[in-house]
């Protein structure tokens, strides 16, 4: 009975020691809005990654639902494949990224690209480690790098094509808060209690 209990203690260390999940609530206007969980899975030299995320709010009068999802799967430090899917009203993003020897095939919303450097850092990461010393960070999203600023002690920024800025802050190396800054106002990404 003890090598039983004994087995089963050793696989729970090791299968919840090798898996993290962080939670965070969206805010708008001081207002939650939704919610979003990160999760991830280490298993030998592999990783996956994969966020969740609902959101649903009233923007100038008018009722908006988002869903966000993505899995992303590192092998050996080094992306092999991504899948993004966001899905509102109007506006369904779908980003598909599959390394295949040296290059990377990236297909968004049926858009086909190439992408050759090796993709060593992408924003998935951010969510599980201060990104210091990194200056371009791979965005899952549209398939593609941007240049990563420090812009502050523990804070770190890009700007997407949309005209979003992404701003990342730390504390003692953990993920609180993402900005995303836009026009119309910000929305905040904070880590929940």
């Amino acid at each position: 009975m003890k090598v039983v209990y004994l087995f089963f203690l050793v696989f729970l260390s090791i299968t919840f020691g090798n898996a993290q999940q962080h939670d965070f609530d969206v805010i708008l206007m001081n207002k939650k809005i939704g919610e979003m969980s990160v999760s991830k899975i280490h298993s030998g030299s592999s990783e996956r990654y994969s966020l969740n995320s609902e959101t649903s709010a009233k923007v100038l009068f008018i009722k908006q639902d988002s869903k966000v999802n993505f899995n992303v799967v590192y092998n050996g430090g080094a992306l092999v494949e991504s899948f993004y899917k966001s899905e509102k009203k109007d506006d369904n993003i779908i980003t598909k990224v599959l390394k295949e020897g040296s290059l990377y095939k990236v297909n968004n919303n049926n858009q086909q690209s190439l992408v050759k450097d090796v993709i060593g850092f992408s924003s998935i990461l951010m969510y599980f480690k201060e990104p210091i010393g990194i200056t371009k960070v791979f965005v899952e999203r549209f398939g593609g790098f941007l240049p990563l600023k420090k812009t502050a002690p523990n804070q770190y920024e890009y700007s997407q094509p949309d005209g979003t800025t992404s701003i990342y802050r730390y504390v003692q190396g953990v993920l609180k808060e993402i900005e995303l800054k836009r026009t119309m106002g910000s929305v905040f990404i904070r880590r929940a209690l």
